[in-house]
C-alpha cells in the first residue's frame, strides 16, 4: 500500500503543469483583480488566488514602478517601452513619459533620479527621490508622499501597499518577507483581512509586484 502510494505521488509530481510561457502579443484573457511580478528578465501574471497564469520572457518594470497606482509600463533588452493593454490581450508600445489625465505625463530621469509631471512640455511638478510620487487609479491625481513603504505586525521588514480587491481586503507586498508579534512569512503578496496577513503567493526575495484593477 505504502509503494502503491508512493507510485501515485511520482505520478503526480510528474505530469504536474509547468508555468506557461505567454506571447506578449496574444495574451490570454486576464481577470479584472491580478498581480504582475517582476524577477529578473521575466514578468509573470498571477490572479488574486494566487495562481500563476503564465510568464513573458525578456521583459521587466520600467523604473517608474514606483509611481504608485496601475500597472507600470515594461522594458525589454532593447530598452523599448510597453504597456499592458489587458482588453487587447497584448503588449502594446508605450510612449516616453507615463500617460495621466488631461494631456500630462509623469517621467522618471535615471540620470538625476527624479520625477516630473509635464504637459506640453510645461513641468507641472517636479519631485526629489525621497518625494516619489503617488498616481490614482484613474491617473488624474498626482501627490508627492516621502515614503513607498509603511510597516505592519511591529519589527516587519518594509511592505508595500498595492491596492484593494473588490471585497475591500488591502493587499500587501513583503519583497523581504514578514516578522512581527507572533506572525513569520516569507516573500511574497498578502491580503490584511480583519487585521491578520494571509500569505497569496510567494515571491523571490525582492522581486517588485503591482497590481492592476485595484
Amino acid at each position: 500500500m505504502i509503494v502503491a502510494v508512493g507510485v501515485l505521488i511520482a505520478a503526480a509530481t510528474l505530469v504536474a503543469p509547468a508555468t506557461p510561457t505567454l506571447d506578449p502579443e496574444h495574451l490570454p484573457a486576464l481577470p479584472a483583480q491580478g498581480f504582475a511580478v517582476s524577477s529578473g528578465a521575466a514578468l509573470s501574471f498571477v490572479d488574486l488566488q494566487g495562481h500563476v497564469i503564465g510568464r513573458t520572457e525578456g521583459f521587466r518594470f520600467a523604473s517608474e514602478n514606483t509611481f504608485g497606482a496601475g500597472m507600470p509600463r515594461f522594458t525589454d533588452s532593447g530598452g523599448r517601452l510597453w504597456r499592458l493593454d489587458r482588453a487587447g490581450r497584448r503588449f502594446a508600445p508605450a510612449d516616453d513619459g507615463q500617460l495621466l489625465q488631461g494631456g500630462a505625463t509623469v517621467s522618471f530621469v535615471a540620470r538625476t533620479r527624479t520625477w516630473l509631471v509635464r504637459r506640453y512640455g510645461r513641468v507641472l511638478l517636479s519631485g526629489a527621490p525621497r518625494e516619489l510620487p503617488f498616481v490614482s487609479e484613474r491617473r488624474d491625481v498626482v501627490s508627492r508622499w516621502t515614503g513607498s513603504s509603511r510597516r505592519l505586525g511591529g519589527a516587519a521588514g518594509d511592505s508595500i501597499a498595492l491596492g484593494w480587491t473588490n471585497d475591500g481586503r488591502a493587499l500587501m507586498h513583503f519583497p523581504t518577507g514578514v516578522c512581527g508579534g507572533t506572525y513569520r512569512g516569507g516573500p511574497g503578496v498578502y491580503a490584511v483581512d480583519r487585521g491578520r496577513l494571509r500569505l497569496l503567493f510567494k515571491s523571490a526575495r525582492r522581486a517588485t509586484v503591482a497590481m492592476w484593477g485595484g
